[in-house]
């Protein structure tokens, strides 16, 4: 407007600064009109890079996550099957506030890079994978046993399917409904493995207020924290007496032997991970002089193989009521009572190191599984989806 208005105009003072004054509106007028010439060449990635923007920012508005994203079953369009479970699904035209845009910004440059392109576009298509054993192959192998819910289950997703993508075992699956997992994650999960059981929140607080009546202290920590459900809920409804226990973090990039060999066993060991440093609550003394135990150090409860009668309530019941346990850090109390009943149990012991747990950048080289605990638990979509994607996805029909 300025530049149309001034085009051959000159203020009465100016006198011979006529021809000045038009070559700088003429100079004005092509800088807009290159300005204009470079907007329409735009390259078409730059549009959907702002549109993945605004889709963040909704996302960010309602308060939710992709990895609580409910997915819709695939729809059929010109004979192939198209998920509408993808991150495009949410992108808007929303007015970007300022707010949520920051709030977006710092949570994806945290992620970094490469891990928030796996967590947008790889990590929702695991809802197309389907389990490679036929249905009604399910053996004598120990279950699995896996918490889950609204935050984590696609995690818990890629989890399994890593495990049946590198493992022979035709195990059944038995999930926890930690109270949050939606719906549509039961269907996802029900069409990957058509023979996964299910344990409700409502109908695991029924059960366990009878078998935990005899021991109040353990159920006021079942109230409290829902990682109690591991190690009070998961032998609870376990049918054999030996069963894995798996965290939704928990990866696999070969074949695990050493499982294997457990499983097709009928010893009552239990094993564990081994954590990358003491994490118990209790100090060795406090075990061995309040509760008689010897403790074993450094267990880590993201992979578990248990015998159920190794779980001693009434020892996690003194553990609770006669220690500083619950004076710790809610989140390992779980993990420590599993390390009192293992270690009172006294036949197992740690997995080798190539089942991983560990800060470094990178997994080891001859890593068998890999658990991403929370400080490097971007690496798990960065390093663990990006690796397992080719092999993983690519049985998906």
């Amino acid at each position: 407007k300025r530049a149309k208005g001034q085009k051959g105009k000159a203020s009465p003072r100016s006198g011979g600064r006529k021809g000045k004054v038009s070559g700088r509106t003429e100079a004005l007028a092509q800088e807009i009109k290159t300005a204009s010439a470079k907007w329409r060449t735009i390259p078409s990635f730059a549009k959907r890079t702002a549109s993945a923007f605004r889709s963040l920012v909704k996302v960010a508005q309602r308060g939710s996550d992709l990895n609580s994203s409910c997915a819709a079953p695939p729809v059929r369009q010109g004979g192939r099957s198209h998920s509408t479970f993808d991150a495009r699904t949410l992108f808007s035209r929303e007015m970007i506030r300022p707010g949520p845009l920051l709030y977006v910004l710092r949570r994806e440059m945290r992620r970094g890079l490469a891990a928030s392109w796996h967590y947008h576009r790889t990590l929702p298509r695991i809802a197309a994978w389907r389990a490679p054993q036929a249905v009604g192959k399910i053996g004598d192998a120990p279950p699995i046993h896996m918490l889950t819910g609204a935050d984590d289950w696609l995690l818990a997703a890629w989890a399994l399917a890593s495990w049946f993508t590198n493992s022979a075992a035709a195990c059944k699956v038995v999930l926890h409904d930690d109270g949050t997992m939606p719906s549509c994650a039961r269907e996802v999960f029900t069409r990957m493995l058509p023979d996964i059981a299910f344990v409700s929140r409502g109908e695991a607080d029924e059960a366990m207020a009878d078998a935990l009546r005899p021991y109040p202290h353990c159920a006021q920590y079942r109230a409290l924290h829902p990682l109690a459900l591991k190690i009070f809920d998961a032998p609870h409804f376990c049918a054999s007496d030996r069963f894995m226990l798996l965290d939704s973090d928990v990866l696999f990039f070969q074949r695990p032997t050493e499982i294997g060999e457990w499983a097709a066993s009928s010893n009552d060991e239990c094993w564990f991970n081994e954590d990358v440093a003491e994490g118990s609550l209790l100090s060795g003394e406090e075990a061995a002089a309040k509760l008689g135990v010897t403790l074993w150090p450094r267990i880590n409860s993201g992979l578990c193989l248990l015998h159920k009668h190794a779980l001693d309530l009434a020892l996690c019941e003194r553990a609770l009521a006669g220690t500083r346990l619950m004076q710790g850090h809610i989140w390992r109390v779980e993990q420590t009572l599993f390390a009192l009943c293992a270690s009172h149990h006294g036949r197992g012991g740690l997995l080798p190191r190539t089942y991983e747990v560990s800060l470094a950048r990178h997994a080891a080289p001859g890593a068998v599984a890999r658990h991403y605990v929370g400080a490097v638990r971007n690496r798990f979509y960065s390093e663990g989806v990006a690796r397992l994607a080719p092999s993983v996805l690519g049985t998906c029909r």
